[in-house]
């Protein structure tokens, strides 16, 4: 624990933050997000691109 505190401390503050779009819907009682397909692609991609950043780092 002593280790994950110590080397992710400063990782604060290399977070961002996306909200994914989409519309509200109820099914069988449960709230869901409803996500285009280009919406879903679009976070694919922002997720695929720093996934490739860091190892490349």
């Amino acid at each position: 624990m002593k280790y994950i505190a110590m080397n992710y401390k400063k990782t604060k503050n290399h977070i961002k933050t996306y909200e994914v779009k989409g519309n509200g819907k109820k099914i069988d009682g449960i709230y869901y997000l409803s996500v285009s397909d280009a919406e879903v692609q679009k976070v694919h991609g922002m997720i695929e691109e720093q996934l490739s950043v860091k190892k490349n780092n």
